[in-house]
């Protein structure tokens, strides 16, 4: 009767997981974006 609590357990740092994939995706979009805008100003 122990697997249930670890399951239990699980979704929180699944969350966490999610929120810091989201983040670091949203980073890796907004650098992208920068870059573009960068690359639209030189030339």
């Amino acid at each position: 009767m122990k697997k249930p609590k670890s399951i239990n357990l699980r979704p929180p740092h699944n969350l966490q997981n999610l929120r810091f994939q989201i983040s670091k995706k949203s980073l890796y979009n907004s650098i992208q974006l920068v870059k573009i805008l960068m690359f639209m100003f030189s030339t």
